[in-house]
């Protein structure tokens, strides 16, 4: 078990903890702040309290669909333009990426969904709002 303080950056402070081969870093500014900071940690590390080691459960990124009724909810628009969107998502976009994280929708995606809507013959109007509404 050890609490360690560093300073990796002028004025940047860190403490370190080592744990039952767990490691944890903390950004904790001044080295006054730090170093009491140390002086907490050991402390509860001493007295059992291990719930600074615990990993915090990170939710996976939301998929499109999840995001667009999120985002839907929240922007601040006229209530056509939000129509707008809305019923493009769910014509054009939803179909292509409603299942797929955020981080999966790249350029390469979303030309290849602008090359689709113009085989459907779609306009080229039909076709830049639609990836608009990707864009928001």
């Amino acid at each position: 078990m050890g609490v360690k303080i560093r300073e990796r950056k002028p004025g940047e402070w860190w403490v370190f903890i080592d744990h039952n081969n767990q490691r944890r870093a903390k950004k904790v500014g001044s080295k006054s702040a730090a170093e009491k900071a140390q002086k907490q940690i050991e402390a509860a590390l001493t007295l059992g309290d291990l719930g600074l080691l615990k990993k915090t459960e990170v939710k996976p990124d939301p998929t499109f669909a999840e995001y667009q009724k999120d985002w839907l909810k929240r922007i601040t628009c006229k209530e056509s333009t939000r129509a707008f969107y809305e019923d493009y998502q769910d014509r054009y976009v939803i179909p292509r990426f409603g299942t797929l994280r955020l981080k999966e929708i790249t350029a390469s995606r979303v030309q290849l969904m602008m090359a689709e809507l113009r085989e459907k013959g779609l306009s080229a109007n039909t076709i830049r709002l639609a990836v608009r509404s990707v864009q928001s």
